[in-house]
């Protein structure tokens, strides 16, 4: 299982979209992850986000078979979106045999 962590802020969209355009080529190929947003990156999943935001790349990972991830910090999230708290998002990353950090 390959763990996804994006924890860079959304505004830096080069982060962004490499873990946005990751997620979305591994679950294309049905490949095992698991998709961790944390930190600044939180905001990307902003319910309310305007056009060109993160929020509306994230959301389309329903149609490639990903619906849900994780995340530790409370907000009005688009659908998706499953917090978690921050130890037990670590135990969930730890158990996974790889990990890409962006």
């Amino acid at each position: 299982m390959i763990a996804l962590v994006i924890s860079a802020p959304w505004w830096e969209r080069s982060a962004t979209k490499a873990g946005l355009d990751l997620a979305m080529t591994l679950a294309s190929f049905d490949l095992p992850f698991e998709l961790f947003i944390q930190g600044q990156a939180c905001a990307m999943q902003n319910r309310n986000a305007p056009k060109g935001h993160p929020a509306k790349a994230l959301s389309s990972l329903a149609l490639y078979g990903k619906s849900a991830w994780f995340t530790d910090t409370p907000g009005d999230w688009i659908e998706g979106a499953t917090l978690v708290t921050a130890a037990d998002m670590n135990a969930r990353i730890r158990a996974c045999t790889q990990v890409i950090r962006l």
